[in-house]
C-alpha cells in the first residue's frame, strides 16, 4: 500500500511505481449506469508503469468490464477508459510531473467525457467513450494507484 506523505494541507499517499495500491471493497454501487465522476489531486513524478492507474475498476490492462482513470504513456496527460473503449485524453502536457494538479472526469450516462484540469476543460469536450456504461460489470475491487487485480500498471508520485 502507498506509504502517508505530508502535504500543505493535510495528508496524501506516495505511490513508489512499483506495487503499491489502495484497494476499495466492491461494492453494487461501483457498478454506475447513470453516469459517474472521477477527482483526484495527484502529483506524478512520472508517466508511471505503462499509463499508471490512478482509479482503476477492471479486469484486464486494457479496462475490460469495467474503467480507469491513468496518466498518459509518454507524455504529461491523464486519460479515462470504459470497458476497452476508446480511450480519451486530456491536452498534452496538462498534468506536468512534480506538481499538485487538481483532475477531474465526468462520464454522462451517454458514455460522454469530459476532463477538467485545475478546473478547466482540458481537450475536447463530449468525448465519446464508445462503450455503454452497463458494461461496467466487474465485480474486482476499486483500486487507487494501481490496476485492479494486478501490480503492473502503478502511479508513480503522491495522489
Amino acid at each position: 500500500m502507498g506509504r502517508l506523505a505530508p502535504r500543505n494541507s493535510g495528508t496524501c499517499l506516495l505511490f513508489d511505481g512499483v506495487n503499491d495500491k489502495v484497494v476499495v471493497s466492491h461494492s453494487a454501487e461501483q457498478l454506475v449506469t447513470g453516469g459517474f465522476t472521477l477527482s483526484a489531486w495527484i502529483n506524478p513524478r512520472s508517466a508511471g508503469e505503462t499509463g499508471g492507474r490512478i482509479f482503476d475498476k477492471s479486469t484486464a490492462t486494457d479496462g475490460s468490464d469495467g474503467f480507469y482513470l491513468r496518466t498518459g504513456t509518454s507524455n504529461d496527460t491523464i486519460g479515462i477508459n470504459v470497458n476497452n473503449g476508446t480511450t480519451k485524453f486530456a491536452a498534452t502536457g496538462s498534468v506536468p510531473f512534480n506538481v499538485w494538479t487538481h483532475v477531474l472526469v465526468t462520464v454522462s450516462s451517454g458514455q460522454l467525457a469530459n476532463i477538467y484540469v485545475n478546473g478547466v476543460l482540458s481537450g475536447s469536450a463530449d468525448q465519446d467513450l464508445v462503450q455503454e456504461l452497463s458494461t461496467i460489470t466487474t465485480t474486482n475491487d476499486l483500486t487507487i494507484g494501481n490496476r485492479s487485480g494486478a501490480t503492473d500498471r502503478t502511479f508513480d508520485g503522491y495522489i
